[in-house]
Formats: structure tokens, C-alpha cells, sequence
């Protein structure tokens, strides 16, 4: 499932950046300058936090959520009742 999210992503990233390479790389315009510079900077950072971070939190988020699991069957955590309050 990775494979078939990842490459649309990289072919959406590569194409919006290589559509704002000539503003980037022309006249230094008022408006299409930071427009390029910003959304390509974006786009870049996404990109790092898609494949690079994403994927490092998660295999943490599961190393905690397994540690987790074995405290709940031991019975350290007990789940709190459910109160009504009436209105």
C-alpha cells in the first residue's frame, strides 16, 4: 500500500516544484519570487516529514502501543466507569 501512495505524491511534488522552478529562477517579481520560493520550501520539508519522520514516530507510536498492551493485561490501568450526568 506504501508503494501506490508514494508515487503520486512524488509525481505531484515533482511536477508543482518543476512548475515553479522559471518564477524561481526569473525576474525576481514582487509576487511570483516568494510564491515559488515558498511553496517549493514547503513542498520539500512535506516531503521529509512524509518519508523520513512519519514513519519514525509511527514505528515509536507502536514500540509504546505494544508496551501498553502488556500493562492493560496486567491490570495496571483500569478502565474508569462512565458517568451521567443528568440534565
Amino acid at each position: 500500500a506504501w508503494n501506490l501512495r508514494a508515487v503520486p505524491i512524488m509525481l505531484t511534488l515533482l511536477s508543482t516544484v518543476l512548475g515553479f522552478v522559471p518564477f524561481l529562477l526569473g525576474e525576481k517579481e514582487g509576487f511570483w519570487f516568494p510564491l515559488a520560493a515558498g511553496t517549493i520550501g514547503g513542498l520539500v520539508f512535506s516531503l521529509l516529514g512524509l518519508f523520513v519522520f512519519l514513519p519514525a514516530f509511527m514505528g515509536l507510536g507502536i514500540k509504546n502501543h505494544r508496551k501498553g498492551s502488556k500493562k492493560r493485561r496486567k491490570g495496571l490501568f483500569k478502565r474508569k466507569r462512565k458517568t451521567t450526568f443528568a440534565t
